[in-house]
């Protein structure tokens, strides 16, 4: 009992060049955004699809598939263009859930859309989900605070402006922040740099 309890969680290497995949990956987590005062948290469904690095940041109200969030997520799967993807999520029931129903409103838009599952329990094995949270999260705060400074007022977690700020977040990442490549998000998808 004592080496059984006692032994280290399995490794979560990085895998070689020779063993890449070759199907985009679409990973997601939930996080909770709260401030210093707040009471409230909210909820937001963090989700990049690699290769591209397309961010995508949505507000919910519950961890669900409530209509805006699976709209939001099945268009951003469509706009990619990819006909097959797959997904890995820590096997949240949730977002199990909101998978399949944004696979179902697809259709015929997409051919394949395959869960992939990580190990339960192990966040550290869903790592690029993890990453992804904290840039959204660090991305956020700097554009709160930035717009609290500017109107000179404090915005709480759970007002309508926290949606927009995630929608902008989002949104500025994918025309702007380039990869290593050189290209952003936005460039990769649709072939041309975003002009706006």
């Amino acid at each position: 009992h004592c080496v059984a309890a006692r032994r280290p969680n399995s490794h979560h290497r990085r895998q070689d060049s020779s063993t890449r995949r070759t199907a985009p990956l679409l990973v997601a987590d939930y996080c909770f955004v709260k401030g210093n005062k707040d009471e409230e948290t909210q909820k937001v469904l963090v989700a990049r699809l690699e290769p591209s690095n397309l961010l995508l940041c949505i507000g919910a109200d519950e961890k669900s598939d409530n209509a805006n969030v699976v709209s939001r997520l099945a268009k951003c799967i469509k706009a990619s263009g990819y006909s097959h993807i797959v997904y890995r999520s820590d096997q949240e029931p949730a977002l199990k859930t909101l998978f399949e129903t944004a696979a179902r409103n697809l259709g015929r838009s997409i051919d394949q859309l395959v869960p992939e599952a990580s190990a339960v329990g192990e966040s550290q094995s869903n790592g690029k989900a993890e990453s992804t949270v904290r840039i959204v999260e660090d991305k956020l705060r700097t554009y709160k605070s930035a717009l609290e400074t500017h109107i000179q007022c404090r915005v709480p977690s759970n007002n309508p402006v926290m949606r927009w700020l995630l929608a902008h977040v989002s949104s500025v990442h994918n025309r702007i922040v380039c990869n290593a490549d050189g290209q952003t998000p936005f460039q990769v998808i649709h072939g041309q740099r975003w002009r706006g």
